[in-house]
């Protein structure tokens, strides 16, 4: 049986990311200004400075990214999600709670990437949180949210997510705050070849 699991967060954490795109045009001038002092000071090879600046910048925008209080920490984490290929375990009230695949008529996922890493070009680094809204066949709704930390855990998330859609179960899933659709955690899913491909594949009549 497939199974991954995730860190599990308090309900109350926002999941909604701050972008903070000033810091960007802040540190670009901070860094270059580093690098001026050392070109003037003469101690190091131009090469070598123009390397250190481009760690820099990335470094920077990559640390930066975390004061802005959207990123989840140890404080956060109340225990653990564990989704398998025919159910979904986490806790509820300190209680551990379990739903079967035939339980559940409808999946809502809002995610916001993997953590510390982009989606596409040009595209913020992430938090990796994700919201998930269960709804039952007896009309029952449950919520949790939780964080995608490693590209590993998407990767084995993947065929778990496909199970779900091969028992019947409606699933939407938006990535980012402009929630950008996507389809088994890909937006070129979505384009109709691929679509196509997908339903061949899960013997489905189509996707949400």
């Amino acid at each position: 049986m497939n199974t991954v699991t995730f860190n599990q967060i308090k309900d109350n954490k926002e999941i909604r990311e701050k972008e903070g795109l000033w810091y960007q045009f802040l540190l670009a001038p901070i860094v270059v200004g580093i690098g001026a002092l050392l070109f003037y000071n003469g101690s190091i090879h131009p090469f070598i400075i123009i390397i250190l600046c481009i760690v820099l910048l990335w470094l920077g925008r990559t640390q930066a990214r975390k004061i802005f209080g959207d990123y989840a920490n140890k404080n956060d984490i109340i225990g653990i999600v564990q989704f398998q290929s025919n159910s979904i375990i986490w806790l509820k009230n300190n209680v551990e709670f379990t739903l079967t695949c035939d339980e559940i008529i409808a999946l809502n996922l809002h995610y916001n990437g993997i953590k510390g890493q982009q989606f596409s070009y040009r595209d913020i680094i992430h938090n990796g949180l994700a919201q998930l809204n269960i709804t039952t066949k007896t009309g029952m709704t449950f919520q949790f949210k939780f964080i995608i930390e490693t590209s590993e855990q998407l990767k084995a998330f993947k065929p778990i997510w496909k199970s779900y859609l091969k028992n019947k179960i409606k699933i939407s899933e938006y990535m980012g705050n402009s929630a950008i659709k996507t389809l088994l955690f890909d937006a070129n899913n979505l384009r109709f070849e691929n679509r196509q491909k997908l339903k061949k594949e899960l013997s489905i009549d189509d996707f949400l």
